[in-house]
């Protein structure tokens, strides 16, 4: 793993890479959740890059204090949802897809760009493809669905979407939508996976880990993104 720098708005933003054996490659973009990039981060960018990706995961919290990097006990939870409060939404979308512009200029990159969010990596995922902005987009778990699933009708890219059966964040009416938004699109895939719960595909996250649906959706996501990059 090393280390980039990305030009956004106003500033500049870390971002850790993770490169492929042979390069160029497709790029994917990996969104984080609301601990930061951290050791799920870490994990999931050094497995995708073995799959024969290069991988950034910029550090969207940047604007607020440069390297958060948390964990799941109690204290790092209300760290979390207090970063959360006060992110600006739209420069977090913002520096993601600038992020997504940086990766496909670099020179291990074939210019091919995916991104990968989780929650609100997953919401900014959805955004970016409805706004054009990737070649391909996986969204696990996205949040605050109703604010947005307006947008995802302008949906042109390939999308697929994971969610856990037990997601507490996830209503019936989010899950609904999200599931109608896949059905127009020509290469939208919707997989809900039994026994999930917000956050299943961490292996970091011990309250919410489930193995056999995140062995599942792995091989979902690294099929679809092969399919598409």
């Amino acid at each position: 793993m090393a280390n980039i720098s990305v030009s956004v708005s106003g500033c500049e933003m870390a971002a850790d890479l993770w490169r492929p054996k042979n390069v160029p490659a497709p790029g994917i973009v990996l969104l984080q959740e609301i601990f930061g990039v951290n050791d799920f981060v870490r994990w999931i960018g050094g497995r995708l890059a073995d799959e024969g990706f290069v991988v950034i995961a910029p550090d969207l919290f940047h604007r607020m204090e440069p390297g958060v990097d948390l964990g799941y006990d109690d204290e790092s939870r209300e760290k979390a949802l207090s970063y959360y409060s006060q992110l600006d939404q739209k420069l977090a979308q913002d520096d993601s897809e600038a992020a997504v512009k940086a990766l496909s200029n670099l020179p291990y990159c074939n210019g091919r760009v995916a991104a990968v969010g989780f929650c609100l990596g997953g919401k900014i995922v959805l955004n970016a493809a409805a706004r054009s902005k990737i070649d391909a987009g996986v969204a696990f778990y996205p949040v605050e669905v109703l604010t947005y699933h307006e947008n995802l009708k302008d949906i042109r890219c390939p999308v697929q979407i994971h969610i856990g059966s037990e997601d507490s964040h996830s209503t019936s009416e989010a899950r609904s939508l999200l599931q109608a938004a896949m059905r127009e699109i020509e290469f939208g895939e919707y997989h809900l996976h039994e026994g999930g719960q917000h956050g299943f595909f961490n292996p970091v996250r011990d309250t919410a880990y489930h193995p056999e649906a995140t062995a599942e959706a792995y091989s979902d996501l690294v099929r679809f993104l092969r399919d598409n990059l």
